[in-house]
C-alpha cells in the first residue's frame, strides 16, 4: 500500500504524510442519493440565509438530478464545481439552462470556466509548508492583507479599513478594524491583539488586561500562537472553571465584553499566508471573484479556522456584566475581577476616522502625461491593482531630468504632509529647494545629527547591545576594508565602551533609557584594550573619529526619533570626497531607519519617504533592500535614482514596483530595460520599444508598474515646470 501511495500521490502530500504518520483510508464516491441530500441542504441552507421562503421542489429546479449525473466521479468537490459552472451559464442565459446547453460549454459553463476549487487543492498540495515561524508584525500584516480581501465575500461591508499600534507596557501589537458599508457608514469596530506572551507570572493575564484597557468602544479579539488557557478545543470553560485560573478573569472580561479568543499556530498562519497567495494570483481570472463569494473562500473554505473569525463582523449579543453573584464562593471582594469593566459599545457607536482621514492616504503623485492621459504614482489605498510597495527607481543619463523629477515627487509628497529624509550626495536638494519646501539641511562635515552607537529598537523586549555591536562593527569591515582581525579590535573596542557605560551587553534593554557611547569612547577602549597594536585600526577609523563625526548622546542634537519624523537633507556631499566614509556613515543611517521606520506600526499606506539619489553607493544594502521589501506594510516609501538600471542590486530593484526609465545613450542598457520590461528583446513589440528608448528626448521616459503595463510611454513634468505654474521661478537646472 506504502508503494503505491508513493507512486500515487502528490509529493507535497506523501510530505505532510510522512511529518504525521497516520493510517490511509482510501474514500468512495458517495451515492447519488447522498449527493441529492448535500446539494438539497446546501440550497436551503442558502435560501434561508437569504431570507427566501422556498418550495419543497425548488432544490430540484436550481441543481437538475442530470447536473449531479454529468461528473463521472461524483465527488462532492467535482459537483460543487459543475454547480458553479451552471450557475455562471444560467446567469448568462438569464433562464435556467439545458442539459445540452451545459454540455456545449456555452458561456460560463463547461471547459471554459476555470475549476478553481481544483486549482487550490493543487497550490495546497505543492506550496504548503507544515511549519512557518512568523514574527508578530509579518502576522499583522498577513491579517490586514486579509482583511482588504474579505469584504469581497461579505455582501453587508463594503470595505475594512486597518491601523495598527503597539501597547506600551506590554508592547502588545494591535491591529483596529474598521469595518464600513458602501455609504461609507461604520458597520463594527474590531481590535486584535496579539498575546503571545507566557503564562507563567501573571504575563499573559497583564498583556490581556491591558488590551482591554487600550480602548473600550471596539469588540476585543486576542490571537495568540500559544495555547490559550481555559480553551478547550476553541471554546472557554464556564466562568466558574475559568475564572480559577490565571488568566482566567482577564479572559472572563473579554467575553463578557462581547470579544473572541482565538488560538493559530504557525501552521494556521502558513495557510493564511498561502490562501492570500492564491487570491492575488486569480485575482483577474474570469469568475473567480464570484467563485470566492459562492464559497466564502477566505472566510470558511481555504481551511484557515478561527483566524478568518478576527475578520468576520457578527452581531454580538448584549449581555449583563461580571456579577458577584457568578464567581466562585470566596472571591466576592477580589478587585481584579469585580472592578466595573468599559462597555462593549454598539458597532458604530462611536464615530471613526474615515479611511481617507490622511491626506498620504489617498496620494496620487503626478510623473507626468501620456498624450492627453495624467500618468500618475498611484499610492492610494483604494488603487486598482495595489502597488506592492512604495519604491521608484528612476534611471536615465546626467541631464535628462532624474533629480527634476525626484524634486517634483518630493515636492507633492511634503505638500501632503509626508516626512521625509534625502541622501544628498551631490547638493541638489539644499538651498532654495530645502528653504520652500520646509527642509532642515544638516551638513555632515559637522557629523551625524544623531549618535549612531544608541541602541536601536529591535523588538518588543528592547535591544541587545551585543547585537548592535556585531551589526556596526559589520558595516563598517564591508564600507572600510578591515581586516578580520581589527574587525574583531572594534568589535572588543566597542564591547568595553558600552561596558563602561554600564550598558550590559546580552540583557535585554530598552534603548531610550541606556546611553550609547562615542567614536572617541571606542577609539580609546581600542586602545587600552590593545597598547598600541591597533594603530592601522586607529588610522582606518581616522576620519570617523578625527572629524569627530559619530557624536555622543550629549553632543547629538537630536534622536533618531526626531529624524524619522521630520523634513531632512543628509549633505554628504561636505564630507571630505571618500566614498568609503560616506558608505560607512550611510549605512550607519540605514541601521536606524531600518530599525525605527520598520518598528512604526504597519499602516499599508504612504507615511515617510526616504530619498536615495545616487543610489549606487549602497547598491548591495541589505538594510537598503529590507526597507525597500518591508517598505509597504511599514508606510515607507523609498525613491531611489541612478544612471543605470542595473547599478542596484537584482534584489533591490526587484522590490521596487515602479520605475521610471528616462533616456539613456548607452544600448546595452536600453536592451536592459527591454528585457526587464517585456520579458524579452525579440517579439515585435520588444524591438519596437528599444527604438522608443533610443529615441526618448529630455524629460521623456517609459514608466511602468502593475497600474501601466507593460508600460507608459510618458513626458514627465519637471520640477521647475511646476514651480512656474504656482508662480515661482526656479531655473531648470537647480
Amino acid at each position: 500500500l506504502a508503494a503505491d501511495l508513493k507512486m500515487t500521490l502528490p509529493a507535497g502530500i506523501q510530505d505532510r504524510i510522512l511529518k504525521a504518520p497516520c493510517t490511509p483510508v482510501r474514500l468512495t464516491a458517495p451515492s447519488r442519493e447522498v449527493l441529492r441530500k448535500v446539494v438539497d441542504r446546501r440550497s436551503f441552507e442558502l435560501f434561508r440565509r437569504a431570507g427566501l421562503t422556498v418550495e419543497s421542489d425548488v432544490a430540484q429546479r436550481v441543481v437538475p438530478s442530470w447536473l449531479l449525473e454529468h461528473t463521472s466521479t461524483r465527488t462532492i468537490r467535482t459537483i460543487f464545481s459543475d454547480i458553479r459552472k451552471y450557475r455562471a451559464l444560467c446567469l448568462d442565459a438569464g433562464h435556467f439552462a439545458s442539459e445540452e446547453a451545459f454540455k456545449d460549454g456555452g458561456t460560463g459553463g463547461g471547459k471554459s470556466t476555470f475549476d478553481f476549487d481544483k486549482l487550490w487543492e493543487d497550490k495546497k498540495s505543492g506550496e504548503y509548508q507544515s511549519v512557518v515561524h512568523l514574527a508578530d508584525h509579518e502576522r499583522a500584516e498577513l491579517l490586514i492583507e486579509l482583511s482588504e480581501l474579505v469584504p469581497d465575500e461579505l455582501p453587508h461591508v463594503f470595505t475594512i479599513s486597518a491601523l495598527v499600534q503597539d501597547l506600551e507596557s506590554s508592547a502588545t501589537r494591535v491591529v483596529d478594524l474598521n469595518f464600513w458599508d458602501n455609504a461609507s457608514n461604520p458597520v463594527e469596530r474590531w481590535r486584535v491583539g496579539f498575546t503571545d506572551l507566557p503564562n507563567k507570572r501573571g504575563k499573559f493575564r497583564d498583556q490581556v488586561l491591558e488590551f482591554l484597557d487600550s480602548d473600550a468602544h471596539a469588540h476585543p479579539a486576542i490571537v495568540s500562537k500559544r495555547p490559550i488557557p481555559g480553551f478547550d478545543g476553541g471554546q472557554p470553560r464556564e466562568d466558574k472553571r475559568l475564572v480559577k485560573l490565571q488568566a482566567g478573569r482577564a479572559l472572563i472580561q473579554l467575553l463578557h465584553a462581547g470579544g473572541r479568543a482565538v488560538h493559530a499556530a504557525d501552521e494556521d498562519w502558513a495557510r493564511l499566508w498561502l490562501a492570500l497567495q492564491f487570491c492575488r494570483e486569480r485575482q483577474d481570472a474570469p469568475g473567480f471573484k464570484d467563485w470566492r463569494q459562492q464559497r466564502r473562500f477566505l472566510t470558511e473554505a481555504a481551511g484557515i479556522g478561527e483566524l478568518a473569525q478576527l475578520v468576520v463582523p457578527t452581531e454580538v449579543p448584549e449581555v449583563e456584566d461580571l456579577q458577584t453573584e457568578d464567581l466562585p464562593v470566596g472571591i466576592e471582594n477580589d478587585e481584579d475581577v469585580t472592578r466595573p469593566m468599559k462597555p462593549a459599545e454598539a458597532p458604530g457607536a462611536v464615530p471613526s476616522p474615515t479611511p481617507d482621514a490622511n491626506p498620504l492616504d489617498s496620494a496620487r503623485i503626478l510623473i507626468g502625461a501620456s498624450g492627453d492621459q495624467e500618468v500618475r504614482w498611484g499610492l492610494d489605498r483604494k488603487a486598482k491593482p495595489l502597488l506592492p510597495n512604495f519604491g521608484l527607481l528612476v534611471s536615465g543619463d546626467a541631464g535628462q531630468g532624474k533629480t527634476q523629477i525626484i524634486k517634483a515627487l518630493i515636492a507633492e509628497a511634503t505638500d501632503l504632509g509626508c516626512p521625509t529624509v534625502i541622501f544628498d550626495f551631490k547638493n541638489d536638494y539644499g538651498g532654495e529647494f530645502a528653504e520652500r519646501h520646509g527642509f532642515t539641511v544638516v551638513p555632515l562635515r559637522d557629523g551625524l545629527p544623531f549618535n549612531p552607537l544608541k541602541l536601536p529598537p529591535k523588538g518588543k523586549s528592547g535591544a541587545q547591545a551585543i547585537e548592535h555591536i556585531y551589526e556596526v562593527s559589520g558595516v563598517l569591515q564591508a564600507s572600510l576594508n578591515l581586516g578580520d582581525q581589527q574587525k574583531a579590535m572594534l568589535r572588543q573596542g566597542l564591547e568595553r565602551a558600552y561596558t563602561q557605560l554600564g550598558v550590559p551587553l546580552r540583557e535585554w534593554v530598552q534603548p531610550g533609557a541606556v546611553p550609547g557611547p562615542a567614536m572617541s569612547e571606542v577609539v580609546s577602549a581600542i586602545e587600552e584594550v590593545h597598547e598600541g597594536k591597533a594603530t592601522g585600526l586607529v588610522n582606518r577609523l581616522g576620519l570617523l573619529h578625527g572629524l569627530r563625526l559619530l557624536p555622543s548622546d550629549a553632543d547629538a542634537p537630536m534622536t533618531f526619533e526626531k529624524v524619522v519624523d521630520a523634513k531632512l537633507v543628509l549633505a554628504f556631499h561636505e564630507l571630505p570626497n571618500d566614498d568609503a566614509l560616506k558608505r560607512a556613515l550611510a549605512e550607519l543611517v540605514l541601521i536606524q531607519l531600518q530599525a525605527h521606520m520598520l518598528r512604526g506600526g504597519a499602516p499599508r499606506a504612504l507615511r515617510r519617504l526616504l530619498v536615495f539619489d545616487e543610489a549606487w553607493r549602497a547598491a548591495d544594502s541589505d538594510r537598503l533592500i529590507a526597507i525597500a521589501r518591508e517598505g509597504r506594510a511599514f508606510g515607507v516609501g523609498l525613491v531611489t535614482g541612478s544612471q543605470f538600471a542595473d547599478d542596484l542590486s537584482a534584489e533591490l530593484t526587484g522590490n521596487l514596483a515602479s520605475k521610471l526609465h528616462l533616456y539613456n545613450s548607452d544600448a546595452g542598457q536600453r536592451r536592459k530595460v527591454v528585457q526587464a520590461t517585456m520579458g524579452t528583446t525579440s517579439t515585435k513589440e520588444a524591438r519596437g520599444l528599444t527604438q522608443v528608448l533610443g529615441k526618448l528626448q529630455q524629460f521623456e521616459g517609459i514608466f511602468r508598474n502593475q497600474q501601466y503595463g507593460p508600460f507608459s510611454r510618458v513626458r514627465v513634468k519637471p520640477y521647475f515646470e511646476r514651480m512656474e505654474e504656482a508662480g515661482a521661478s526656479v531655473a531648470p537646472s537647480s
